[in-house]
């Protein structure tokens, strides 16, 4: 099976790659490394409540902790306007919420749902990856203004 679908991973990596690598997504939920292994295949940068890696790999921390059983928005937001992430997966807060903030968030949660989602499997990694995709590099993207000052990153 791994063999045989080889080269349609293949080619889904070197069709979204392009376009996703370097970009930072983080993750607020506790995912095991298998789970975020797809967002690493497309060459995006990982963050956690713990940290992200900067754009020259070296680790960077919040200076305000968060506590990721239940993270206070005061902390989070400061998080977030520190990281300047791409896009934010959280369980507890919709793909609006992220956008009121000038943020792209995907209306699923990728992970959680294995019965009734679409995004498992070798012909889901590639639905998977054209979400991120239009999640990420969406025209009306260009549209909306960071919460964050344009000169400060």
């Amino acid at each position: 099976m791994i063999t045989e679908n080889r080269k349609k991973a293949d080619t889904v990596i070197a069709s979204y790659r392009p376009s996703l690598q370097g970009k930072l997504v983080l993750v607020f939920d506790d995912l095991p490394e298998t789970q975020l292994e797809s967002f690493h295949l497309l060459g995006m940068r990982v963050g956690n409540f713990f940290g992200w890696p900067g754009k020259t790999g070296v680790p960077r921390r919040p200076r305000l902790s968060c506590n990721w059983h239940d993270p206070s928005m005061k902390s989070l937001n400061s998080y977030i306007e520190e990281a300047k992430p791409d896009i934010v997966f959280h369980c507890r807060r919709d793909e609006y919420d992220w956008r009121k903030l000038g943020l792209p968030g995907l209306a699923f949660n990728p992970f959680f749902d294995s019965v009734n989602n679409f995004f498992w499997g070798y012909d889901g990694f590639a639905l998977f990856a054209a979400a991120l995709d239009r999640a990420i590099n969406a025209p009306w993207r260009k549209l909306l203004k960071p919460p964050w000052p344009e000169a400060s990153g």
